[in-house]
């Protein structure tokens, strides 16, 4: 049974460094694009646009808190990647 569950958690974190891989990716060619054009890294905006509609994706409200937390982690180090 543990084993089990571990298996899929094994399965589901494959999925998302798979996907972070394709997110992070894109960020880059954002930083690049405003590289270019002049446009600050930091997009307070635009960060709180995110927190809200990822807030709307939550299906359990239990995890609300915990996801948006890790989204904001994520968008702290794609401000990173931009740089």
């Amino acid at each position: 049974m543990l084993i089990d569950y571990r298996e899929k958690i094994s399965d589901i974190d494959k999925e998302i460094c798979n996907l972070l891989e394709k997110r992070f990716y894109i960020c880059k060619k954002i930083g690049d694009y405003k590289k270019e054009n002049n446009i600050d890294i930091l997009d307070s905006k635009r960060e709180l646009e995110v927190r809200n509609k990822i807030s709307t994706y939550i299906k359990n409200e239990e995890y609300e808190d915990l996801i948006i937390d890790i989204f904001q982690d994520i968008m702290d180090k794609s401000k990173l990647l931009q740089k």
